[in-house]
């Protein structure tokens, strides 16, 4: 289980994956999410944390099926809002802009023929830094003086570069973008509640589930444990405990909260 959260409107939003391919894409999101905020700031930590976003970005691309779980998904979904071209109730022209730009985005995937990222897996200053990330102390300096050496250059030079490198994601950002904006929106989260901090929901295999959305206020002080099979879903929520011994327990209390079943 892969659970992510966002705040919006004094709300978390925790996002529960249930396919392979939204898994990547909320991944890949939080990483990007990473590099954005620190790539263009002039701290060494920032810069740091930039570097690791981007080479962990290389390491999910290292999957080799990323493409084809990717592509599975922008053809399902352009295939679920074709089906609504003759529907009146639907905005046609944006319908057709967001057809074309998936089979923008799919057609990327079929085209590029080698890896996702394939540039900087040949650059040898970033495979020096890549291979010293899974070390107990990171990439330390001492282990390479070539990495100090670009630290040590000027704030704008530094994020010249990150940006140049990035661009080699620039098509996979936003298909990840495309895909968890048209999943998110599938669904609007509506009110339920969770009787003594349970709630259950039966699920239809025929029209399987992509990504669990549970919607909590801040002050809630709880958070949700998330089982979820082809034929239901279960959620705890639970009260976590943050120092000692001491482990999370599921509240007794009647918890509302907002739910979607994210489905295209």
């Amino acid at each position: 289980m892969e659970v992510t959260t966002t705040k919006q409107k004094n709300l978390i939003v925790y996002e529960m994956p249930l396919n392979d391919a939204i898994r990547i894409c909320l991944r890949l999101e939080n990483l990007f999410q990473e590099f954005e905020k620190t790539a263009p700031c002039v701290s060494p930590l920032n810069t740091k944390n930039a570097m690791t976003a981007l080479l962990k970005i290389l390491e999910v691309t290292d999957r080799p099926d990323i493409k084809s779980k990717l592509s599975q998904t922008l053809t399902q979904y352009a295939q679920a809002w074709a089906q609504l071209a003759n529907s009146k109730q639907v905005d046609g022209q944006r319908l057709q802009k967001t057809l074309k730009k998936l089979e923008t985005l799919n057609h990327y995937l079929h085209t590029h023929q080698a890896r996702i990222g394939e540039p900087l897996r040949q650059n040898d200053f970033l495979h020096q830094i890549r291979s010293n990330l899974t070390n107990p102390g990171g990439a330390c300096d001492y282990r390479l003086p070539a990495y100090s050496l670009w630290q040590n250059k000027a704030p704008a030079e530094k994020s010249n570069d990150l940006l140049c490198w990035m661009e080699n994601f620039k098509s996979l950002h936003d298909i990840t973008d495309s895909i968890l904006q048209l999943t998110r929106d599938s669904t609007p989260l509506q009110s339920v509640t969770a009787e003594n901090g349970f709630y259950l929901q039966q699920l239809n295999p025929a029209s399987p589930c992509h990504l669990v959305r549970v919607a909590l206020p801040m002050p809630t002080n709880l958070y949700p444990e998330f089982s979820a099979g082809k034929h239901r879903l279960a959620i705890h929520f639970l009260s976590p405990s943050y120092f000692g011994s001491g482990k999370s327990t599921q509240t007794q209390d009647s918890i509302p909260f907002q739910l979607a079943c994210c489905k295209i």
